[in-house]
């Protein structure tokens, strides 16, 4: 059962890998206060689909999830692609309102994995290390892809990669149609 439940926690962690990467290549700084928040929401999300999987699944269909995830993170990948600026970028820190819009994005799959999982009669005990798990391998792969995205822009100083965190996000999105 643990096994089971860090690798469903490791499977909805990995867009936040990706995520990660894209803010450190953006040079975009994320204190660990939103990175708590940001992860936090994607697991409440993933816990209440656990809980109350079989009532939401009547309601939502999995591809309606997808489709927002998608949308959504379209959205931000186009706004972080025209929104670069052409000379070299400083840093700076992301948003309340931007980690919001990323932590939403990032919990409709959560959702969507919560429902799945949820058919199969999952105790209160699973639903709970999937939270925890779920909480712990998202701040993990958070912040480690944003460290990666830092250092890959830090060593090219000249090179503007703005338009890279952009490119991730929407890359996420269509492996969401695909996948």
């Amino acid at each position: 059962m643990i096994i089971t439940a860090l690798m469903l926690a490791i499977a909805v962690s990995v867009d936040t890998l990706a995520s990660g990467f894209a803010y450190g290549t953006a040079r975009i700084r994320v204190p660990f206060l939103h990175i708590f928040i940001l992860n936090i929401i994607g697991s409440t999300f993933l816990g209440l689909a656990l809980f109350f999987g079989y009532a939401i699944s009547q309601v939502i269909s999995p591809e309606v999830t997808v489709f927002i995830s998608v949308t959504a993170l379209i959205i931000i990948g186009l706004i972080k692609i025209f929104s670069r600026k052409p000379s070299r970028l400083a840093p700076r820190q992301i948003s309340w309102g931007e980690t919001l819009a990323l932590s939403f994005a990032l919990s409709v799959d959560s959702i969507a994995v919560g429902l799945g999982a949820s058919v199969y009669n999952v105790s209160i005990i699973f639903c709970l290390a999937v939270i925890a798990f779920s909480l712990l391998t998202d701040i993990i792969l958070f912040i480690s892809g944003h460290r990666i995205g830092e250092k890959l822009t830090h060593k090219k100083t000249t090179l503007d990669l703005s338009w890279l965190s952009g490119v991730v996000l929407i890359a996420i999105a269509i492996s969401k149609i695909f996948l």
